[in-house]
């Protein structure tokens, strides 16, 4: 079945939404996971603060990862880097509603290397 640039246009830009919410939702996750740090009535350890601190600022940088290159799907190169900052991100999440980040980055770069390969 042939794609014509319409539907690849279409079929990319589906990829860049996709990886845009998906990246927002794992950076809005790791604001939320270091600040929930400092929201418990004691303070906690400061190997428990470090850990916290630690996946707080990978999901952030996976997240500018993210949306940086969902900008940038034009190669098939960018697509597997974004499933591959969608897989590791997923590694690193916490909570049910932040699953939904990864999943969409990998989705994103598998519609997108569809649509560059079709």
């Amino acid at each position: 079945m042939n794609m014509n640039d319409k539907d690849r246009r279409s079929a990319l830009e589906l990829a860049r939404v996709m990886g845009l919410l998906g990246g927002l939702v794992i950076l809005i996750a790791g604001v939320l996971s270091l600040l929930s740090a400092f929201d418990r009535r004691y303070i906690p350890s400061l190997d428990v603060l470090v850990n916290i601190a630690t996946y707080a600022f990978l999901l952030v940088v996976l997240g500018l990862v993210a949306v940086f290159a969902s900008m940038r799907l034009t190669g098939v190169g960018w697509c597997v880097m974004m499933i591959g900052v969608g897989l590791l991100a997923y590694r690193f999440g916490a909570d049910f509603l932040y699953e939904a980040g990864p999943i969409l980055l990998v989705l994103a770069g598998i519609i997108g290397i569809v649509s560059k390969m079709a």
